[in-house]
């Protein structure tokens, strides 16, 4: 079968999906191909060793790529956020799709990931123009999303277009996967019929995050006396992470808190001046590291937090990095309602509070310091459900079964 991978975002950008997703489809014998632009998330630079271009192609572990031209943004300029997702539905529908339409040179499947909406509305002109069917894998939800990052108010032009493109991408992919329950009931409540909608979990990669002992590590970073709540991972301006620093301000005269925030994105900014306005000495940043060096840091934390705006559509997202975390063993504070609330819960991994509620936080942050059994054992309970029910190996395959099933279909 010969699958075609549409994504504005690919590896080496750290999307732990498509990576293994393509490793997975070539090591079980199929064709595959994809149509990306040049890596620069999330700090919106062209990745060294990259450099931006109309279009090039190149063959990257077993995968013929297709790389073509995108603003790279990923900054709080809504004009230029929307320039770089529309140029690259642009650039990808007419330099990497459209030369494919020709018999012979067609795949069989279209594979489209989602963010953002436009690299779903190619991939729906795309199967109108060249008739070839494509699963659209659905991360997040636009346009709730969107407006909660403040790019696009409610109810104006844009907003009624973008509902407009949204529904005709819907009608027109074959199978919709999403990531949670709660996406796959907003998504009936939009029309889209059940037997389209397929849901797929996120996973972690077990090659990389494990847990170990990095003692060394709290010692070189002065964290030996202190209980440390990391956040790491993209900062998005639909995180709400301004919860988590007004909690650090109530916990401010507890010399025992520390806060890590570990990466990059839109929202860092912004945090890191509310930091320097309330002039906290408790919160710290370690700008983005390789994948291996964040495992290290996440084992050297005491507990990981995850925040997530209800209303930004966080309801329904459980991202890949809480999955991560759960390999490292580590108990996961959960500020966020729905599918990540759900998952702490039936896990038994962790704590949850309501999101934007720094007061709950806190507490939440006070009883995880005050119980490091509790910890431990709420970590080795993460630890075996990601291992179990969000395994990679069989989530790989309900994907490949969907791209199989829209083959046929």
């Amino acid at each position: 079968m010969k699958v075609l991978i549409l994504s504005q975002h690919y590896p080496p950008e750290p999307i732990t999906r498509l990576k293994d997703l393509a490793r997975h489809l070539v090591a079980r014998g199929h064709s595959v191909s994809g149509v990306t632009t040049y890596p620069s998330y999330p700090l919106g630079r062209v990745y060294e060793g990259y450099r931006l271009a109309l279009r090039s192609r190149h063959r990257e572990a077993g995968v013929w790529v297709t790389r073509v031209f995108a603003l790279p943004y990923r900054g709080v300029e809504k004009g230029k956020r929307m320039l770089s997702y529309l140029s690259f539905a642009a650039s990808s529908l007419v330099l990497g799709l459209l030369p494919r339409s020709l018999p012979g040179r067609r795949p069989d499947v279209v594979y489209a990931y989602h963010p953002p909406l436009t690299t779903g509305l190619a991939a729906a002109v795309y199967s109108l123009v060249a008739r070839v069917p494509f699963v659209y894998d659905v991360q997040d939800l636009w346009p709730e999303a969107i407006v909660a990052a403040g790019f696009v108010r409610e109810g104006s032009r844009l907003y009624k277009a973008i509902c407009v493109a949204e529904s005709f991408v819907y009608r027109r992919a074959s199978i919709i996967i999403v990531i949670s329950e709660g996406m796959r009931r907003n998504l009936l409540g939009k029309g889209v019929p059940a037997r389209k909608i397929r849901v797929i979990s996120n996973w972690g990669d077990p090659s990389i995050y494990s847990p170990s002992s990095e003692d060394g590590l709290r010692a070189q970073l002065g964290w030996q006396e202190r209980f440390v709540v990391m956040v790491a991972g993209n900062m998005g301006l639909t995180h709400g992470l301004e919860s988590v620093i007004e909690a650090a301000d109530h916990l401010r005269d507890d010399p025992r808190m520390l806060f890590a925030f570990v990466g990059s994105g839109a929202a860092k900014p912004g945090l890191v001046s509310h930091i320097e306005s309330l002039r906290l000495r408790n919160v710290t940043f370690i700008d983005q590291v390789p994948q291996e060096e964040a495992a290290r840091l996440i084992n050297a934390a005491d507990a990981m937090l995850i925040h997530l705006k209800s209303q930004s559509g966080g309801e329904f997202s459980v991202p890949h990095r809480i999955f991560s975390y759960m390999l490292c063993g580590k108990p996961i504070i959960a500020a966020a309602a729905g599918g990540v609330a759900d998952l702490v819960q039936s896990s038994g991994c962790g704590w949850v509070c309501p999101p934007s509620d720094p007061d709950a936080l806190a507490q939440a942050i006070r009883m995880a310091a005050s119980d490091p059994d509790a910890c431990r054992k709420l970590g080795r309970n993460g630890l075996a459900v990601a291992h179990s029910e969000y395994s990679r190996t069989s989530l790989l395959s309900q994907i490949e079964e969907a791209i199989e099933a829209c083959r046929a279909s």
